[in-house]
Formats: C-alpha cells, structure tokens, sequence
C-alpha cells in the first residue's frame, strides 16, 4: 500500500497547524505511513486527541473517507483491562484506523 500522503506534503499541512513538535512527529507518521492501523501510545493529556484529530482530517482531505479513532481502551471489556493492569493506567493508548 502506498502511503496516504508524501512527506513533503505532510510537512507543508503540519506548518499550518498549532501541533507541538512531539504532535507534529506524530501526526507525519501517522499520515506517511503505509499501515492502516496506528497505535499512539502516550500519557494522559498530552495533545493525543488534538493530533488524531489534525491526522484525521489531514486524510480524510485526501479522499478517504472512513479514518476513525478511538481509545483502545473501549474495545476491551472492564475485566481484560484490570488483569492486564490498565483500568487505572495514566499512559493511555489510542488507535487510527484508515480504510
């Protein structure tokens, strides 16, 4: 697969935004990448939500109309969290799916 947007594309669109440079990061590979599904792991309100945001509407530009994001955290139920030490874990991990 190829990936959804070139890099020097990706680097323009990131000026424009008020991503930190940790974000900015991010938010290139996310959009460079050729995987279809990214796994962001960071602490709690650090800007994740504000970056998959920024992703999301950087490839949903491009064409794609079904990139959605969501902690992972909601797809286990509350039990698989507590045995694997997670329901109460500061560093949360969210996901971006583009199809």
């Amino acid at each position: 697969m190829q990936p959804v947007i070139s890099a020097d594309i990706v680097k323009i669109i990131l000026e424009g935004t008020n991503l930190n440079g940790g974000q900015r990061i991010a938010a290139e590979l996310i959009t460079t990448t050729a995987n279809r599904v990214i796994g962001v792991q960071a602490f709690a309100s650090t800007g994740k939500s504000h970056m998959l945001d920024t992703a999301k509407q950087m490839i949903e530009a491009q064409g794609y109309e079904d990139a959605h994001w969501r902690p992972m955290a909601a797809r286990l139920p509350q039990r698989e969290l507590i045995q694997m030490g997670l329901d109460k874990c500061a560093n949360q991990k969210s996901s971006l799916s583009i199809i």
